[in-house]
């Protein structure tokens, strides 16, 4: 106990005194010990204290590194704050916030916990403190002590400290995230007073001042693990989409918010926001557990901000809005973590409407919007194929082919994968109107997309960063050119069963068959291409690549002069090898209707390909011990067209 009549302020001069002139550690720690107690009955000793030494000085004890005495300062300084004196006059010292804030490097768990403590009651009294505290790192100290992975002293610390430090945690994440709506309606309240003008009033120039620099303190608890679930609320979300609205407002100059340039600046102020929103938009859960407010509210905004003069809020709010409707559109993957469901024919109505009439204009601009654009294009073409109807119908098909020219010196570029995927979603699509694409030179398009993915990939070392892209596309191309090659078969198919049967549509759909064959003709170029990627060490490149050129060659047979060449019957020969039975059968009825249809590639084997031609004499061997009749045959018939075999 301390006797009242020792709680005094010339016994807290005297302590203080005591301090200052010991050279001794432990009287050091006993004087401010005894000056801490007596502070705890009346803070007014210490308040006296201050005004007789100076703040600064008092402050600068903090800088000792003892803990004891680190710890009997903030404890004062926090009392004195508690009872309510001196809270402004330190708030206005300028290195008061961040020695307080140095404090949450301590080791100590106690004088830690103090600390926040301290800077909750500053805060608490001031929005400008907050941001200040923001600036100066505390959300990064709050979220390292609520993971618990700060280093501790294993002398003081005990489950009784570590409960205090989570208490006072709880208490200064609550302040701020209290404050949160007040600091919005603070912002709001000063955009709204100048919304629509072009010179703001001085009384209105000097909110703006003191208002729009908050912004920055949103930025900082969005991208934080602790506080963004704890902030981002239904009502969060829809002052954000006002914040937009005057966005766009200041974006299209119909306001001016220059008057506020002395404490930030225009387009500080606008990426900040644009940031803010980039911070929610990479957390898909949480787009999903508010999907409606976001679309009915967010989405539009910033689908109308595409438009902005600005190229930097152009491309931003363009990757924004795309990154968020991409989550929607795959909402399926989401679904476990959140138990909303975006309204899907809500989300097309928006892109139809806000920003499918601008996409000639997006994808015809500069890097990145083209990227962005594909992008999305990409992902509600795979989602909705009937929007594939409203490319073809607002001409944007031609458009998407001249990117693809822009960007082919770039085959690998997020575009041009976006174009790949485009291409397949087309050609894939049964309701696409394939007659339309053709004339508008898709096979010229696609070969020399599939040329430059594939030069790309044999480029690429196997380690590289760019190899699982490269694959990826390369996998994405060769099943569009499936379903190119599929389609001309079903034609070609059609065609022959009329012929068979008669009629009078025979003739016209032998003609359209004849047709398109010719158009498809030049996609026997890439013969030597798809032979070579039967050794490929990805398996389902190696497949689909069979598949490819099984149908190529079925539908032109040995068109392309090279196709029996000595390299590339060396591929067959290592493909052979290697595959199981089934593969074997279709590379060999390839081979077979290569040397069947074509007197070249006949006499090109006989003379050149014996390698060739002893792997598959074994392959009759190994067939015939297995009684696969099928294969043995198959292989006997080639030998026997080839003069391998009398």
């Amino acid at each position: 106990m301390v006797s009242i009549k020792f709680v005094t302020s010339e016994v807290g001069q005297s302590l203080w005194y005591s301090f200052k002139h010991s050279n001794v550690d432990a009287l050091r720690i006993t004087a401010l010990s005894a000056l801490c107690r007596i502070t705890k009955h009346n803070s007014q000793v210490f308040q006296s204290l201050i005004d007789t030494v100076g703040l600064s000085t008092v402050l600068a004890a903090l800088s000792f590194g003892i803990t004891r005495i680190q710890q009997a300062v903030i404890t004062m300084v926090g009392a004195l704050i508690g009872s309510g004196i001196h809270l402004n006059r330190m708030m206005q010292d300028k290195d008061f916030l961040q020695k307080i804030i140095r404090l949450l490097e301590s080791t100590s768990t106690i004088i830690r916990a103090k600390a926040f403590v301290v800077l909750r009651e500053v805060i608490c009294n001031s929005q400008e403190m907050l941001l200040h505290s923001c600036q100066l790192r505390l959300v990064m100290y709050i979220e390292r002590d609520s993971r618990r992975q700060t280093p501790r002293d294993n002398k003081g610390d005990n489950s009784e400290n570590f409960e205090y430090l989570a208490n006072c945690l709880d208490l200064i994440l609550n302040s701020i995230v209290s404050a949160v709506p007040a600091i919005f309606k603070e912002i709001l309240s000063a955009l709204e007073t100048v919304a629509g003008r072009r010179h703001p009033n001085t009384l209105q120039a000097k909110q703006l001042k003191s208002s729009l620099p908050l912004i920055h303190i949103f930025l900082h608890l969005v991208t934080s693990q602790v506080f963004r679930p704890r902030i981002i609320t239904e009502h969060f979300i829809m002052d954000l989409s006002i914040l937009l609205s005057h966005v766009k407002s200041i974006e299209l100059g119909e306001t001016n918010i220059e008057s506020a340039s002395g404490s930030i600046t225009v387009n500080d102020f606008v990426n900040t926001t644009m940031s803010v929103m980039e911070g929610l938009s990479q957390h898909p859960t949480l787009l999903m557990d508010h999907s409606n407010v976001i679309m009915k509210k967010i989405l539009p905004t910033l689908a109308e901000l595409v438009t902005s003069q600005n190229g930097d809020t152009r491309a931003l709010s363009l990757r924004l809005f795309s990154e968020i409707a991409i989550v929607f559109l795959s909402h399926e993957q989401y679904l476990a973590a959140s138990e909303m469901k975006p309204d899907m024919n809500q989300l097309h109505s928006i892109i139809s409407v806000n920003l499918l009439p601008q996409f000639e204009q997006i994808l015809l601009d500069q890097d990145p919007l083209p990227s962005y654009g594909l992008k999305l294009l990409l992902a509600i073409m795979e989602q909705n194929p009937h929007f594939i109807k409203q490319c073809e119908q607002t001409g944007l098909i031609s458009v998407i082919f001249q990117v693809l020219l822009d960007h082919q010196n770039n085959p690998l570029s997020s575009a041009m994968q976006s174009i790949a995927g485009i291409l397949n979603c087309l050609v894939s699509h049964k309701e696409t109107n394939m007659r339309d694409i053709y004339d508008q030179g898709l096979i010229d398009y696609f070969t020399t997309l599939f040329f430059e993915v594939s030069a790309a990939c044999f480029e690429i070392e196997d380690h590289a960063a760019d190899s699982k892209t490269a694959i990826s596309m390369l996998q994405t191309l060769l099943d569009a050119l499936h379903n190119i090659l599929k389609y001309v078969s079903e034609v070609v198919r059609k065609a022959l069963q009329a012929k068979r049967t008669g009629g009078e549509a025979s003739s016209k759909d032998a003609e359209d068959a004849e047709h398109l064959l010719l158009m498809n003709k030049s996609l026997t170029d890439v013969t030597g291409l798809l032979t070579q990627l039967f050794c490929h060490e990805d398996i389902d490149i190696q497949d689909l690549s069979v598949k490819c050129l099984s149908l190529l060659v079925q539908l032109f047979g040995g068109e392309n002069r090279e196709a029996m060449s000595p390299e590339n019957m060396d591929y067959y020969a290592r493909a052979l090898k290697k595959s199981d039975s089934k593969k074997q059968k279709v590379l060999l009825r390839i081979v077979k209707r290569l040397v069947g249809t074509e007197k070249l590639h006949c006499e090109s084997m006989r003379q050149q390909g014996g390698h060739l031609a002893e792997v598959i004499r074994n392959l009759v061997q190994t067939a015939s011990s297995h009684a696969d009749v099928a294969l043995s045959s198959l292989a006997a018939e080639i030998l026997k067209l080839t003069g391998h075999l009398k």
